[in-house]
């Protein structure tokens, strides 16, 4: 099993939010509230991918849901996106 853990603050953009596209500058600042993700991964003992899923959890937003690995590719694909067939975990 591996987990990967991202961690980024929020931001404010008081002037120049869209001008910053076109060269111009902008005043920003970071907040004191943070977005964190954790991506867990853990092989399957016979080597099927077919338990594989992502679950998510926002607590703040009160949402913890599992979305099976098959239903995440189809979507994935509906959209024009290559998926690969199963997760992958580093060896």
């Amino acid at each position: 099993m591996f987990d990967v853990v991202a961690s980024a603050p929020g931001k404010v953009i008081l002037h120049g939010e869209h001008a910053v596209v076109h060269g111009k500058e902008a005043v920003a600042a970071a907040l004191n509230l943070r977005t964190t993700v954790t991506i867990s991964a853990e092989a399957t003992t016979d080597g099927d991918d077919s338990s594989a899923a992502l679950c998510l959890q926002l607590a703040d937003l009160d949402i913890d849901t599992v979305v099976s690995w098959h239903d995440l590719s189809d979507a994935l694909r509906c959209q024009g996106k290559q998926v690969a067939t199963g997760p992958r975990l580093p060896s």
